[in-house]
């Protein structure tokens, strides 16, 4: 639930990441749009604005052991498009990696 409050802090969302990320725990989520309460047009406009910290606290979030989430893809595509440089991040080929390991 820590990782949802970042979207709701709005042009403050990094901020939010970083002050939230210590407490993160990875666990399993169904869809990383809902772990992180980015599901809807005006939140998703937060991932093109803050493409760095919304792939730290995904990458915090996610727990590969546990699952990969069925939107994860979508979800580095929106990353990578914000964000070309990001593709070569270790947390996001870390989360790739995840992708093609299932």
């Amino acid at each position: 639930m820590l990782a949802m409050i970042p979207a709701a802090c709005g042009s403050h969302f990094a901020v939010a990441v970083s002050a939230l990320s210590q407490f993160i725990v990875p666990s399993h989520t169904d869809s990383i749009f809902f772990g992180l309460d980015l599901h809807d047009d005006d939140q998703r406009a937060l991932i093109r604005r803050f493409p760095d910290a919304v792939l730290q606290i995904a990458e915090q979030v996610v727990d590969l052991e546990a699952g990969v989430p069925r939107d994860l893809t979508e979800f580095l595509d929106a990353v990578g498009r914000a964000s070309p440089v990001l593709r070569s991040h270790w947390r996001y080929r870390r989360l790739k990696t995840g992708i093609r390991g299932r």
